[in-house]
Formats: structure tokens, C-alpha cells, sequence
């Protein structure tokens, strides 16, 4: 697994529950609900760092 994926795992991100996050260095570098514009914001800003998107679930997400 990558270091940003077990970042991921163990974050607090309560506070972007329901939007896309972009992880890179394991730091949360982009939050929204457009995630093509957060990937096109990224690909310029971060051309050649491994990143990690995600989408935070919400406390109603239930996951099987």
C-alpha cells in the first residue's frame, strides 16, 4: 500500500465527510465536490507526485 493510502486510514477528515479529497505527502491538498476540477487543480500544481483521491463517507455511509 502506498504511505498516502495509510494516511488516509487513520486520518480525521470529519470535516470534508462527503467531498473528494486529493492526498499527496500525506497531507490533504484539495477538498470539493468537483472532482474534475480538483484533478485538473492537482495535475498542474503536483505533475509528479503520487496522489491519492478519495471520497470521505459521510457517518450515514454504510459500507459493506
Amino acid at each position: 500500500m502506498s504511505k498516502n493510502f495509510d494516511w488516509y486510514l487513520n486520518a480525521n477528515l470529519e470535516r470534508d465527510a462527503g467531498n473528494w479529497v486529493v492526498i499527496i505527502d500525506e497531507k490533504v491538498v484539495a477538498r470539493g465536490m468537483d472532482l474534475k476540477g480538483l484533478l485538473e487543480e492537482t495535475d498542474k500544481k503536483y505533475p509528479h507526485k503520487e496522489t491519492l483521491i478519495a471520497r470521505v463517507p459521510t457517518k450515514d455511509t454504510l459500507i459493506l
